[in-house]
C-alpha cells in the first residue's frame, strides 16, 4: 500500500486539473481497497473498480479505460511516482502531430528504450531531476517502436481505433503488442525526452509473490505465437 498511497499522492499533486483518477484493485489483501474508497470520499475525481483476485495487467488497464470519461489514457503502475507536470509534457506530444498514438517518459527503472543512464535511484531528488531534464530536453522525442506500460500516455479514439490490451497477456508484453498494433495501423510511438517519472520496478510482483520470470516467459511463448507464428 505504501507505493500506492505515494503514487496517488504524487498524481494528486503534480497533474493540472481537471482530471480523473481509477484505480483498479486487483484483489489486494494489504488495505489498499479500504484506503482508496477513503480517499475517493475525500475527492470527488477518484473511483475504484474492485476485483476479487488478481486478473492481470492487461485486464485492469482495460477495466479503467471503458470507464474513464476522458480524452486522454494514461495507464500508471502503482509504484511510479509522476513530478508536476508530468501530464502536460506527455499530452504537449499529441499535439504536434495527428498520428502519434502514444507517448511514454523516461524513467530509471525501465526497459533499454526508456531508462536513462545516471538518473536518480532516490525519489527525493525527482522534483528537481525533472525539471532539469525538462529544461535540457525541451522540444525533444523519438520515435521508438515500444513502449513500457508503467506509465503511457494514449487517447480514447486511438484505442477505440486498434483496441484494447490483449487479455492474453496476463503481465508482459501486453504494452509491447499494444505498440506494435498502433503502428500497425499508422500510429507513430514517442518517447517524450523532457519528461522523467521515478519507477521503483516489479513492486506488484514482489507484493503477490510471483516470479517476474515466469510470468514474462509465459507471456512471450504468448507474443511469439500472435507475431511471429501468426496465430491469432
Amino acid at each position: 500500500m505504501r507505493y500506492t498511497k505515494e503514487c496517488l499522492d504524487s498524481v494528486l499533486a503534480g497533474t493540472r486539473e481537471p482530471f480523473e483518477i481509477i484505480v483498479v484493485d486487483n484483489g489486494s489483501l494489504d488495505g489498499t481497497a479500504a484506503y482508496v474508497e477513503a480517499l475517493a470520499k475525500r475527492k470527488g475525481n477518484i473511483r475504484l473498480i474492485r476485483n476479487p483476485t488478481n486478473l492481470g495487467f492487461a485486464k485492469a488497464v482495460n477495466q479503467g479505460m471503458e470507464k474513464a470519461s476522458g480524452e486522454y489514457l494514461a495507464w500508471l503502475n502503482s509504484d511510479v511516482v509522476v513530478p508536476l507536470r508530468w501530464m502536460d509534457r506527455l499530452e504537449a506530444w499529441f499535439g504536434r502531430g495527428p498520428k502519434i498514438g502514444a507517448v511514454g517518459p523516461h524513467a530509471g527503472a525501465a526497459l533499454p528504450v526508456q531508462r536513462l543512464a545516471g538518473a536518480p535511484k532516490e525519489v527525493k531528488s525527482l522534483p528537481s531531476f525533472s525539471s532539469a531534464l525538462a529544461r535540457k530536453n525541451t522540444g525533444l522525442a523519438l520515435w521508438v517502436p515500444r513502449l513500457t506500460g508503467f506509465c503511457l500516455l494514449t487517447k480514447k479514439d486511438v484505442v477505440s481505433r486498434v483496441g484494447g490490451l490483449d487479455e492474453r497477456f496476463w503481465g508482459g508484453y501486453e504494452d509491447i503488442d499494444f505498440c506494435s498494433r498502433l503502428w500497425g495501423a499508422g500510429y507513430g510511438v514517442l518517447l517524450a525526452q523532457d519528461a522523467y517519472v521515478h519507477h521503483y520496478g516489479h513492486r506488484s510482483f514482489r507484493h503477490n509473490h510471483l516470479s517476474v520470470r515466469a510470468v514474462t516467459a509465459a507471456a512471450r511463448e504468448v507474443f511469439i505465437k500472435k507475431w511471429l507464428l501468426d496465430v491469432r
